[in-house]
């Protein structure tokens, strides 16, 4: 970042530089609707079936846990399933011969609660160095953005992203439907 804002001995502001990396990244996990570190997410589905996941960054599947017909939370045994990572869209898979619950409740909208790791920036640098190089730009341009206009006077500060960054990273944006 220090490279990208031009200052190379100076570090007097190492740690404000370090807050304008942290906000830049958290824009732009915003933007994409993709964690870019480990983090864990919990995904609540209606039934137990092979499900994609929301975010192309899955890396495993932590539980899956369901509430039952006496409203009691279960863990399904782990050798029901297992994350399909093969593909774009990572996804819940059931084993074959899987032993279904037969109790879930059935008064709860989505009562299976699937919890897994992600991390968009691991997906990206194992899959295309251009993706990652894409969103390492255009995260430095938001910081070059917020370091130019610190002393911007408007009380509705910077709230987008530089257009080219968005151009940037636009076409890896997740979509929800």
């Amino acid at each position: 970042a220090k490279t990208h804002l031009n200052i190379y001995s100076d570090t007097s502001q190492d740690s404000y530089i370090l807050q304008l990396v942290k906000a830049s990244l958290s824009l732009t996990e915003k933007y994409l609707g993709e964690h870019l570190f480990d983090t864990t997410v919990e995904f609540y589905i209606p039934e137990l079936k092979s499900t994609v996941l929301p975010h192309k960054g899955a890396k495993s599947i932590t539980s899956v846990k369901y509430i039952d017909s006496s409203d009691i939370e279960q863990t399904w045994d782990s050798s029901n399933y297992y994350l399909e990572d093969r593909t774009e869209h990572k996804s819940l898979k059931v084993t074959d011969g899987a032993t279904l619950p037969t109790d879930i409740s059935t008064t709860r909208d989505n009562p299976i609660m699937v919890t897994y790791q992600t991390n968009y920036w691991d997906y990206l640098v194992g899959d295309s160095s251009t993706e990652a190089e894409d969103l390492r730009i255009a995260v430095l341009m938001y910081v070059g953005e917020i370091f130019s206009g610190r002393d911007n006077t408007s009380s509705k500060g910077i709230s987008r992203l530089p257009l080219c960054s968005e151009r940037l990273l636009t076409p890896y944006k997740r979509i929800v439907l």
